[in-house]
């Protein structure tokens, strides 16, 4: 049977490494995916985040398991029959309230993966040879896609066009295949021996993986028909691509060693290691188009964790929702441009689907830039280079948070610094400058500034200059 390896071994909460199988901080982040990006940010006041809503499996289910959802907030996955064991794919319509999506003719086993916006979920379902065909289900019924000429296929995303992607076995091995109806289309092994396709954006960009001759797993890219190989982390030889958002990045897994892989980000570079909460593993299934990265990352003792990255500081999806709520968030597989989150875990100990949805808007947030200058200009102006990597730091000088301090860097994305989720009062903001440079705006290094009823204070730029 097919089900593919990166969804893990079926009926499991704990899932492999990704790539074991050839085939195929202080403070939390307060996040506003819906309304800009989120980089960078943290918030000195501790509290709920997310709202979990559980993702109930069908009525005799033992457990469930969340994979896609749209920007509607419909979220599909599958569910497992307690006396059975079987799976079959499910929808939960805006609610935690599941709807069966049935098998293909013949067929007991099913698992959706992707929702588009039209509502068309793809997926997998046995038929009655007892092969797994890719299905695509809309308006009530339930397609076969058929194979590229061999026995198995799987679909994986489907566009806001419509267009599928998968992978499917053909006479001679395993190919990454695109279908826009009717047509099941061969994207061939890039060189390789066989590869797959996992994810699509609006603009038809495929992103998966394929497998060379000496059995190393490529991450790649295709836009338009043009490979793009997006190569390794130092010390691996094996990446898979998982997601790829609106604007062509891509997030995976690739190893770092023989039995260890990370997260990855690309964007049109290289891929930048995105690192573990404290564990040895992690990996990256989803991206929206804000940038923000969702998946799992081992913590100290490997257990998986969910986990959600923005400007490329990880943090654990679990110290954003209530301490008291009962979950355990093990693997975060997609989010939506609304920053709705959707994947599993625990739930009292049982395994289920489950939503995250933001919770109330922050209080105060204050935001600037770290960038260098000549001395002649130390203003803002577009002279002045990004310093990347900065620490920031931010004291509460009253209020509830009085005494309290956090730190940040600057972000990849523009030298960007953000603290968010300010109570009000009086705040101290101060730069560190790195080894070889002084501040020069302000001079002090540091700026007072008080925020009060929901102030969003921009602007506050430090100029270093090389000392």
């Amino acid at each position: 049977m097919l089900f593919s390896s990166i969804f893990g071994k079926r009926g499991s909460s704990s899932v492999s490494n990704p790539l074991t199988k050839k085939h195929t901080k202080d403070r939390a982040y307060a996040l506003r995916a819906a309304i800009e990006p989120m980089e960078g940010r943290i918030l000195l006041s501790s509290g709920t985040i997310y709202n979990v809503i559980g993702l109930n499996p069908l009525s005799g289910g033992s457990a469930s398991y969340a994979y896609g959802i749209n920007s509607l907030g419909k979220v599909v996955g599958f569910s497992i029959d307690e006396d059975s064991g079987n799976q079959i794919a499910t929808l939960w319509n805006n609610s935690s309230t599941p709807s069966a999506l049935g098998v293909l003719t013949g067929g007991s086993n099913s698992e959706a993966y992707g929702i588009n916006n039209a509502g068309v979920i793809v997926g997998e379902s046995d038929t009655t040879s007892g092969n797994n065909h890719a299905f695509q289900y809309s308006s009530g019924v339930m397609s076969d896609l058929g194979t590229l000429g061999g026995n198995n296929s799987v679909a994986y995303a489907i566009n806001t066009s419509g267009t599928v992607v998968g992978e499917s076995d053909t006479e001679s091995g395993t190919d990454a295949f695109r279908y826009a109806s009717p047509t099941m289309t061969d994207l061939g092994t890039m060189g390789g021996v066989f590869s797959n396709a996992y994810a699509i954006n609006a603009s038809g960009q495929i992103v998966g993986s394929f497998q060379d001759s000496s059995g190393n797993n490529h991450a790649f890219q295709d836009t338009g028909g043009t490979i793009t190989d997006l190569g390794f982390l130092t010390g691996g030889s094996n990446a898979t691509a998982y997601g790829i958002n609106a604007t062509g990045e891509v997030v995976g897994a690739a190893d770092v060693s023989d039995s260890t892989s990370h997260a990855f980000a690309y964007a049109g570079n290289s891929l930048t290691d995105l690192g573990t909460l404290g564990g040895a593993d992690s990996g990256a299934y989803g991206i929206n188009s804000a940038g923000t990265i969702v998946g799992y990352a081992d913590v100290s003792g490997n257990v998986q964790h969910a986990f959600i990255d923005s400007g490329g500081v990880m943090t654990d999806l679990n110290s954003l929702i209530s301490p008291t709520s009962g979950w355990v968030l093990n693997q975060a597989k997609a989010i939506n441009d609304a920053g709705m989150i959707v994947g599993f875990g625990t739930y009292n100990g049982n395994t289920e689907a489950f939503e995250l949805t933001l919770g109330a808007a922050p209080a105060n947030d204050i935001s600037g830039r770290v960038l260098s200058g000549s001395g002649k200009h130390q203003i803002e102006y577009s002279g002045n280079s990004k310093m990347r990597g900065v620490t920031v730091s931010i004291t509460a000088l009253s209020g509830t948070d009085a005494g309290q301090t956090a730190t940040t860097v600057s972000n990849q994305h523009g030298a960007f610094y953000y603290f968010t989720n300010l109570p009000d009062g009086r705040y101290k903001v101060s730069v560190t400058a790195p080894s070889g440079y002084k501040t020069i705006s302000p001079a002090s290094g540091s700026y007072t500034i008080r925020v009060r009823g929901g102030t969003y204070s921009q602007n506050n730029t430090f100029i270093l200059k090389k000392s």
